[in-house]
C-alpha cells in the first residue's frame, strides 16, 4: 500500500464511525500504534452502546474460539449491532504455511469465518494488530482473514509515516490547537522528538498549551519545552562522529550527560544500535536498493534512511565491524569494573 494513502483510508474509517455507517468488517495492522489505538477508541465512543453488553473486546487473556463464535451467534440486546473487537491476538496471524497439519486452528478458521459472515448484519467486527516484530508484514501476507476481510470490508496496514505526511500531520496538530509553527520549526521539533506519534502529540500539546492560543511556536520554546528524544539525540552525536568531528562529538556528549535526561549506559547501547543500522543500510546501498526499499527494510522513516544514506558516506562496512568489535572490548571492561560508564563512549570516540 502506497504510504501517502492510508491516511485518506484513517479519514475514510474514522468518518463511519461518526457517521454510524459502520463497515461489518475491519481488519487493522501494523507498526504505528498511535492510529491504530485512535481508531479502537473511536469506534467505542462512536458505537454508543448504553447498556454495555453489545460491545466485546477480546485480547490474549480473554480470547478462547469456541466462545467466541457462541458469542457471535447472539443476538444483540436493545440495539442493531454489536461491536466485537479483537485486540493483538496471534490467531489472526499468517496460519497458511503451518507444519502441524493436524492443528485443529485451521478447522476452527473456517467456521469462524463462515460465523462471521452468516453474522455480519449484527456484529461490527474490527480486528486489530499493533504488536511490532520483525518481519512485521509477513504475517498478513496471503492471510485467510486479510483476504475475506478485504473483500467484505476494510484492510489498512498502518506503515510509519513518510517524512512529508509527519510534518502535515505536525502542521495539523497544531493548527488544530489554533496554534501557529513554520515549516523549519516543524522539522526542528521532529529531529529532536521523533517520529514516535504518540510522544509527537504529547510534545505538540504541551508546546500549544505553553505558547498559547493564537500565537506562534519558536525555536526557543521548542529548546524549553520539549522532552529530547534519545534515538534522535544519538543520532546527531552518531553524525558528529562518523564524520570525525571528534571535539564536537565529545562536546554533545558532554552535554547529553550533563543535561541529566539521559543514562550514560543508554546513549552508549543507543550509539553502538546505531552503528549496527549504518551497516545494514551501507549494505543496501551497496545491493542499489532504492532509500524507499530500505525504509521498508529496516523499519525506519525516509527522512531517517536518508540521513543514514548520506552517513555511509564517510565510512566503510569493514571499518564499521572493527567499531563493534571496539564496543564488544569496552562492554567487556565495563562489567569488570575497569571502566566508568561516563568514559565508555569518550574512549569510542577517541579511537575515530
Amino acid at each position: 500500500m502506497i504510504k501517502e494513502s492510508y491516511i485518506d483510508k484513517i479519514k475514510l474509517i474514522n468518518n463511519s464511525f461518526k457517521s454510524k455507517n459502520f463497515y461489518p468488517l475491519y481488519f487493522i495492522y501494523g507498526v504505528e500504534d498511535f492510529y491504530i489505538l485512535n481508531i479502537k477508541k473511536s469506534a467505542i465512543i462512536n458505537f454508543e452502546d448504553t447498556l454495555k453488553a453489545n460491545t466485546r473486546i477480546y485480547d490474549k487473556s480473554n480470547f478462547e474460539i469456541n466462545e467466541v463464535i457462541k458469542y457471535l451467534d447472539n443476538m444483540p440486546m436493545m440495539n442493531d449491532k454489536k461491536l466485537v473487537i479483537f485486540e493483538n491476538i496471534d490467531y489472526f496471524k499468517n496460519k497458511k504455511n503451518k507444519t502441524d497439519k493436524k492443528n485443529s486452528k485451521d478447522n476452527n478458521s473456517s467456521i469462524l469465518i463462515e460465523t462471521i459472515e452468516k453474522n455480519k448484519d449484527i456484529n461490527i467486527i474490527i480486528i486489530l494488530n499493533y504488536e511490532t516484530d520483525d518481519g512485521y508484514n509477513k504475517y498478513y501476507t496471503s492471510n485467510e482473514y486479510v483476504d475475506y476481510f478485504a473483500k467484505n470490508g476494510i484492510v489498512l496496514n498502518v506503515t510509519k509515516l513518510n517524512e512529508k505526511d509527519l510534518q502535515n500531520m505536525v502542521e495539523s496538530r497544531f493548527k488544530k490547537n489554533k496554534v501557529n509553527i513554520d515549516k523549519f520549526n516543524i522539522s526542528y521539533l521532529i529531529s529532536i522528538c521523533g517520529d514516535d506519534l504518540s510522544n509527537l502529540n504529547n510534545e505538540i500539546d504541551k508546546l500549544s498549551a505553553y505558547v498559547g492560543k493564537n500565537n506562534t511556536v519558536k525555536k526557543d520554546d521548542i529548546d524549553m519545552i520539549v522532552t529530547k528524544s534519545l534515538s534522535n539525540s544519538v543520532f546527531t552525536l552518531f553524525e558528529l562522529y562518523n564524520e570525525k568531528k571528534q571535539d564536537k562529538a565529545i562536546e554533545f556528549y558532554g552535554n547529553l550527560l550533563s543535561d541529566g535526561s539521559y543514562n550514560p549506559n543508554a546513549i552508549f547501547a543507543s550509539f553502538a544500535s546505531q552503528i549496527s543500522n549504518l551497516i545494514v543500510c551501507k549494505d543496501l546501498v551497496e545491493k542499489n536498493k532504492a532509500s524507499s526499499e530500505i525504509a521498508q527494510i529496516m523499519n525506519l522513516p525516509l527522512w531517517r534512511i536518508n540521513k543514514l544514506i548520506t552517513a555511509c558516506k564517510y565510512t566503510n562496512i569493514e571499518n564499521l565491524k572493527l567499531k563493534l568489535k571496539e564496543i564488544t572490548k569496552l562492554s567487556v571492561n565495563k562489567v569488570h569494573g575497569n571502566i566508568n560508564d561516563d568514559y565508555m563512549l569518550i574512549l569510542l570516540m577517541d579511537k575515530v
